[in-house]
């Protein structure tokens, strides 16, 4: 066998940074402001209602430097749980958020974010001048806030490890604070080669990474979906991986439940980790009925 001499290194890597949601959701306030100027309130006007929810001012939350991961069998869950923490963090508690995904487009991440905080279901076409009244408020309300909240995504579903890190730092060095950095796909982190890495090498980076920059990362792990005995509980071979990686981490839970109210869990494993403030988070994100998308 010819030994390969890696040769890649992190300058080839995709050299996206992070992009604010609010390049979207500006660009919708403007849609919205031009199809349905005149059919109703003003944008202005409607932007100084009374809020009708009320945000609950500094949930408590992780602390800096912890590094906590939490499992799901449901897509559709972890999907939920993804919306539910940025918008926890950068709208209750008004903190900077980073999120890298394998799972979601930067467009359509922000489009569900949008969609959950309205209630305004992801199938009903905003653009086509058919909002009521009381669905034009909510989705200007809440764009507002959006646009004001501070949260950043990395626009390429590729995840390197390399750049996740550059880009933290960039985001750190520029603003002075990520509240909340999220991993939507611990399992798919590539190394500078562009080669799937270990979760245990995954964990062991990302857990560097709350060492060296004092941040909060929260991972999330796909339990193998097709598992139907046992969905909120792991199988035998999940619970020996499982009670290997939960070494390296601060925390390692169950997400189950439905997307109306999740249910969170230690794995039963010794000296298991369970992560109180996940509690503040089972509601959904405005006591609305919840429109993820099916898995």
């Amino acid at each position: 066998m010819v030994k390969r001499t890696p040769k890649a290194a992190i300058k080839d890597i995709p050299t996206a940074g992070l992009l604010p949601i609010s390049t979207v959701t500006s660009q919708l306030m403007e849609d919205v402001q031009c199809i349905y100027g005149g059919k109703y309130a003003s944008v202005d006007a409607v932007q100084s209602y009374p809020q009708n929810i009320v945000l609950e001012a500094n949930l408590a939350g992780p602390k800096n430097g912890e590094l906590v991961v939490i499992a799901t069998r449901s897509k559709q869950l972890r999907e939920e749980l993804l919306l539910r923490l940025a918008y926890r963090t950068a709208i209750a508690n008004k903190k900077n958020v980073a999120v890298y995904s394998a799972n979601e487009f930067f467009v359509q991440f922000a489009r569900k974010l949008v969609g959950a905080m309205s209630g305004i279901p992801p199938d009903v076409n905003i653009h086509d001048g058919n909002l009521n009244e009381a669905e034009f408020g909510r989705l200007v309300s809440e764009l507002t806030k959006l646009n004001a909240a501070k949260i950043f995504m990395y626009p390429i579903q590729t995840i390197h490890f390399g750049w996740l890190r550059v880009t933290a730092h960039k985001l750190i060095k520029s603003t002075c604070d990520i509240g909340l950095v999220l991993v939507d796909g611990v399992q798919c982190l590539l190394d500078d080669q562009r080669h799937c890495i270990s979760t245990a090498q995954g964990l062991s980076g990302l857990k560097g990474l709350v060492e060296e920059l004092s941040v909060t990362v929260i991972a999330l792990y796909q339990l193998n979906p097709s598992v139907k005995d046992h969905p909120s509980t792991l199988t035998r071979e999940e619970l020996a991986e499982i009670e290997k990686l939960s070494a390296s981490t601060d925390g390692f839970v169950l997400m189950s439940g439905t997307p109306e109210e999740l249910v969170f869990m230690p794995p039963k494993i010794p000296n298991a980790k369970p992560i109180a403030w996940l509690e503040q988070i089972t509601n959904n994100i405005t006591g609305r009925r919840s429109y993820a998308y099916a898995d």
